[in-house]
């Protein structure tokens, strides 16, 4: 970054930065620095997060910038390090641009313009996915007021966590080229287009536009902020263009989570809807700047703290001497029109078809997801089938915020917990107590196949594997044979268990089993809702402290925290048991909510898996 020609680098601290830190030619605004500038949003800016960009910004508008460059610290430029080779730095009123048709646009995805139809921007809504077509004949309007200049990238480009996670398989990075012949691109006034922070000049006359909301996520905070600006723009007679790839952009395997765009993911098209229909008859631009900004609040795209940040940002804007530009909307005038069919490369990631299907796979997982985005997955595998560890976080990491693996050995680079074994139940309370917000706690082990569309269970109710004959089995304490828990050492310790329970817990498991027998269920898969936790908590304790495995203490527990009567009988009403030597495929069915035993021991194993589950998602054909 510090070998762009003509360019002064402003390095922004966080808490975490170290107070020496030194690159030369980079200015360092340190943390303790900043608050000696005395800007009025420093106070709002929250810590460890990107928006403190914000103080840099104004920074640099203090010390006389007359364009600001947004980048992304994973990039690397492919113009040699002249930025006046990627974008309209003097922003010639002789140059001609390319512009979308507005009669024909409301939103457009840019890099279909760049050659690839089959990948759309973290911002875009979904439903209008599959219904944005390539332009081939565009209007020709004067440069000059591409105020705001959106630069593509290749390698990773700037693509939203559905696309991410469904578009590869999981540890192979995304790499994606676009057209870098295809020329720059326009839009109108009542067209938008997600803009990001990534690779992004802001002339002077947009620096107004550079604050980021602080009450969204960060994950979403520059896209919102880009189509409030785009807004915005249409009042002074600006508009935001789009440019060749002018970076390359390295995957780092650390594509954001569903759970960071939640708070947009289904509202774009909203946002986008209320932004066109919004008019101001205020005077002033910066004014309407704060009327605009009052109606998101209102309409809850953001919050009242990021009204007051507005106000807070503009008056700073004033105190450094910047002039707000002057109400002139006016669009650009149509000087021509020309011909462009823009290329189609082949997209280089996994299994990607044109997303004329899109909008319905979509439709689906956002479905599901809601059904399980707020509980938290915890998955046991057994060791060392280390390879199916990453498809299983690309299958589940799609539906569930957190996904905790554990096994009877760790492994760092994978992010393996210990946890697993005959004992498993052990190292759930530490999982709850890092997830103090889940709605709770769905437990699988890596031989079941989980049919997640059919999930309807109550978030609020435990659901065991009590109806499945197979695997819940009441025995008398005066049974014999041959089997581990029929032991009579294994019995005493059932009994010990049951004699230590806590008095509350102990009695309502009394309601439900007398003292002559005890249940033995594999527990293989089940929920524990969030009201349920503490008393889990307790149970654990008394199972750990007498050496109560788990396929014991389960069934025990479960009677303990709740009555039959009480467990959701719906969420696993359809099970089907694969017997010992049969060929799982022949079980399986999408009607199902699981099927097991169906052991991934191979790499073709975990293939006929995915197969048989891309039946019911479509998207997971992405990774066959």
């Amino acid at each position: 970054m510090v070998k762009l020609q003509g360019w002064q680098v402003l390095a922004i601290g966080d808490t975490d930065t170290p107070a020496d830190w030194l690159v030369p030619g980079a200015i360092f605004l340190s943390t303790d620095l900043q608050t000696t500038f005395r800007y009025r949003i420093t106070s709002l800016l929250p810590y460890n997060s990107y928006v403190r960009k914000s103080i840099g910004y104004l920074f640099a508008i203090q010390h006389g910038a007359v364009r600001i460059y947004d980048a992304d610290t994973h990039s690397t430029f492919l113009a040699g390090g002249h930025l006046g080779k990627s974008f309209d730095i003097e922003l010639s009123p002789r140059k001609t641009l390319l512009q979308y048709k507005a009669k024909n646009r409301t939103l457009v995805n840019p890099f279909i313009h760049f050659g690839q139809r089959s990948v759309w921007p973290r911002g875009l809504s979904l439903t209008s996915v599959p219904d944005i077509a390539p332009e081939f004949y565009y209007d020709e309007v004067s440069g000059g007021n591409q105020f705001i200049q959106q630069g593509t990238g290749n390698g990773l480009p700037d693509v939203d966590s559905i696309f991410y996670h469904t578009r590869r398989l999981a540890g192979e990075p995304i790499n994606i080229e676009f057209d870098h012949l295809a020329p720059e691109v326009a839009l109108p006034r009542g067209t938008m287009a997600p803009v990001n922070s990534l690779n992004t000049l802001f002339h002077e006359q947009a620096f107004w536009a550079m604050m980021l909301p602080v009450t969204v996520h960060t994950a979403v905070s520059d896209v919102i902020r880009g189509y409030w600006a785009q807004r915005l723009l249409w009042d002074v007679g600006g508009i935001v263009a789009f440019y060749p790839p002018s970076v390359h952009r390295l995957d780092t395997l650390e594509g954001s989570t569903f759970g960071d765009e939640e708070d947009l993911l289904h509202d774009w098209g909203q946002l986008i809807d209320f932004l066109k229909s919004w008019h101001s008859s205020k005077s002033t631009f910066f004014e309407r700047v704060l009327d605009l900004s009052y109606e998101m609040a209102k309409n809850g795209f953001w919050s009242g703290q990021d009204l007051a940040l507005t106000v807070a940002w503009l008056q700073d804007l004033v105190s450094v001497g910047y002039k707000p530009p002057k109400l002139q909307p006016v669009e650009n005038t149509i000087k021509g029109s020309r011909q462009f069919l823009p290329q189609i490369l082949k997209p280089v990631y996994s299994g990607v078809t044109d997303a004329v299907s899109v909008e319905k796979e979509m439709g689906h997982l956002l479905k599901w997801r809601s059904s399980s985005a707020n509980m938290v997955l915890i998955l046991e595998c057994d060791w060392p089938r280390r390879s199916n560890i990453p498809v299983w976080r690309m299958l589940y990491g799609r539906l569930f915020k957190h996904v905790v693996v554990i096994s009877t050995e760790a492994d760092s680079t994978l992010g393996i917990d210990v946890g697993g074994g005959w004992q498993a139940y052990s190292s759930f309370p530490g999982i709850f107590d890092k997830y103090p917000e889940a709605a709770g706690f769905l437990y699988l082990k890596d031989h079941v196949v989980f049919n997640y569309w059919n999930m309807q269970g109550n978030n609020k109710k435990l659901w065991t594997m009590h109806e499945v004959k197979s695997s819940w089995t009441v025995h008398s304490f005066n049974e014999t044979g041959t089997i581990w828990f029929l032991k009579s050492s294994i019995k005493r310790t059932v009994t010990k268990t049951i004699y230590n329970l806590p008095d509350k817990l102990k009695a309502t498991y009394r309601e439900t089993m007398d003292d002559t027998k005890f249940i033995h269920s594999s527990s293989d898969f089940f929920y524990i809702p969030k009201r349920l936790v503490d008393d889990f908590k307790d149970l654990a304790s008394v199972g750990v402290q007498n050496k109560l495995a788990h396929e014991l203490a389960m069934p025990l527990f479960f009677l303990a925290m709740d009555r039959p009567s009480q467990f959701d009988s719906r969420a696993f009403a359809k099970v089907a048991y694969v017997p010992g030597g049969e060929d799982p495929t022949s079980h399986y069915s999408i009607d199902l909510n699981v099927l097991y035993p169906w052991t991934a021991a191979t790499e073709e194993d975990l293939f006929h898996i995915i197969k048989a589950l891309s039946v019911g998602d479509h998207l997971l054909l992405a990774v066959l």
